[in-house]
């Protein structure tokens, strides 16, 4: 029951035959994007930068470590801190930027956001509104 109170607020969301419209990603896609809570956990701090901010890989590596060692940013361990760099440089990022939810210049190691961020985050906060407790690393 209430995974269906998700999908249908997510459908109310993108009334489109299931597609968002995030580029070509459809519902499922957009699901599968956010199963990951780095992933979820990058969508929401992207979205709430301007959109010529850009936050370096290691800013955000270090915002990921301290959700999920439960420490606080300044308190995050250079080997945390590389754990989650690496799995957000080799896998997340790029699935993220190649549905253009963010951009990713690997090269200097910056991302900025897209206007379609809002859209993910709008579905991240419909599921959370839904299953307040627990978010997996």
């Amino acid at each position: 029951m209430i995974l269906g109170a998700v999908t249908n607020r997510v459908t109310e969301l993108f009334p489109f035959g299931g597609h968002a419209p995030v580029g070509d990603v459809t519902l499922d896609e957009a699901f599968q994007l956010l199963r990951n809570s780095r992933r979820r956990h990058v969508v929401e701090y992207v979205a709430d930068m301007e959109q010529s901010e850009k936050a370096s890989v290691g800013e955000l590596s270090t915002y990921i470590a301290s959700l999920e060692f439960e420490v606080e940013p300044d308190r995050v361990s250079a080997k945390q801190r590389k754990t989650v760099r690496s799995a957000l440089h080799q896998t997340h990022l790029p699935k993220l930027a190649d549905v253009g939810v963010i951009e990713y210049d690997q090269r200097k190691s910056e991302v900025t956001r897209s206007p379609d961020v809002d859209q993910l985050k709008t579905v991240i906060a419909a599921a959370r509104d839904q299953f307040p407790v627990g978010d997996s690393p």
